[in-house]
């Protein structure tokens, strides 16, 4: 996962796992923004890419509800993953949630 990407937030919590968060732009991996350098320094440097992170923290683009919800999510004992959410992705409305009776459906 890169910055500029978009991913979607899934959360596993009391035995369910459910899309919570879809189609988020990831705006900083780690401390680091991916800027390229002449954004961030002198205009006639040459661009670097962005660092590799070697870190679990995500700041991704949303409103302040579904940073609550995000925050509720993790804090409330459930688990937080993302999915790398493809170019072209078109957020489903209410996908299912998931659990051990339904796993493979």
């Amino acid at each position: 996962v890169s910055v500029g990407d978009r991913v979607n937030v899934m959360v596993f919590l009391d035995g369910d796992t459910q899309f919570m968060l879809q189609n988020m732009s990831v705006l900083a991996l780690g401390s680091s923004t991916g800027l390229p350098q002449e954004l961030t320094d002198d205009a006639n440097a040459e661009a670097a890419p962005a660092p590799v992170v070697a870190s679990g923290l995500f700041t991704l683009e949303g409103t302040s509800a579904q940073a609550l919800k995000l925050a509720q999510a993790s804090l409330g004992g459930g688990q937080v993953y993302l999915s790398l959410a493809p170019t072209d992705f078109e957020p489903e409305p209410g996908p299912p949630v998931i659990n051990n009776e339904n796993l493979f459906d």
